[in-house]
């Protein structure tokens, strides 16, 4: 019998050996385009290659507002996105706002640590399928980690649904609904917010991309709702000889007075 088992090992031995030297030889496989989730307000529903790294990161982002004589204004600075595929269709990702500042007339201003954002990502579909639709499953959680005066220090969270399609001529259509359960403004509870992103992505170039959105942002808070909307221009530049990076901008422009007038931003995104 033992003699058996060793021509058996021998033979096995024989015939894996040939395809483990393949195995060990073949290139590994192409990852695929880049694909992070700025500029513009919408979610993409493809994640990050698996065992790689992603960082995106917001240098700077300006919102304006001025309602009836009073002019507000939040910057920040180094908001950043972690990202890191865990297998070939779901990411971790982990977003944090270094630095934060919200001023407004006639009041002291509030500066520091922002809010922190944990949220996984599955993709639902085949990424590497053209002419399909696209769809994701992006549920997060916001951590109250803000200073006084840049959060409201309760823990929220919420579902995103990314969905994209893509159209003739290598455009994109994108849709973002998003549900959330947030802190009424008295502390008495929680109700629901509702967001609603629709975009069009336009190649310009072979390098550059331009999108065009609209966001809405329904807040059904039992005190009274608020609806806010937006019109939002981005350009997204990745170049030709460095696929893995890609830099970008935007401008934000609110379309009633319960939003603010004005969003500026730029930033750059880098996969590892």
């Amino acid at each position: 019998m033992g003699r058996f088992v060793k021509i058996g090992g021998v033979i096995l031995v024989l015939i894996l050996a040939p395809r483990l030297a393949q195995a060990q030889t073949a290139a590994p496989a192409p990852l695929r385009a880049l694909c992070p989730d700025r500029p513009a307000k919408g979610t993409s529903p493809c994640t990050l290659d698996a065992g790689h790294f992603q960082i995106e990161f917001g240098a700077m982002d300006t919102v304006h507002q001025r309602t009836a004589g009073v002019t507000s204004l939040q910057t920040a600075i180094g908001a950043t996105t972690l990202k890191y595929g865990l297998n070939t269709r779901t990411d971790l990702e982990i977003s944090l706002n270094p630095w934060q500042r919200s001023a407004q007339t006639g009041q002291a201003s509030s500066k520091g640590f922002g809010d922190t954002v944990l949220r996984a990502k599955v993709n639902l579909g085949d990424q590497d399928g053209p002419g399909k639709w696209g769809v994701a499953l992006a549920p997060f959680i916001k951590l109250p980690t803000a200073r006084h005066g840049l959060g409201n220090g309760k823990v929220e969270a919420g579902l995103i649904i990314p969905i994209s399609r893509t159209l003739p001529g290598n455009m994109s259509l994108g849709l973002s609904p998003e549900l959330d359960l947030i802190e009424n403004a008295d502390g008495s509870g929680r109700h629901l917010n509702l967001i609603n992103v629709v975009g069009l992505n336009l190649p310009l170039s072979d390098a550059v991309t331009g999108t065009v959105e609209v966001w809405s942002n329904t807040d059904f808070d039992p005190q009274a709702t608020v609806t806010q909307a937006s019109f939002d221009l981005a350009l997204a530049w990745i170049p030709s000889e460095q696929s893995r990076l890609q830099w970008d901008g935007g401008l934000n422009l609110g379309l009633n007075r319960k939003t603010p007038d004005t969003e500026v931003y730029f930033g750059v995104s880098r996969r590892f």
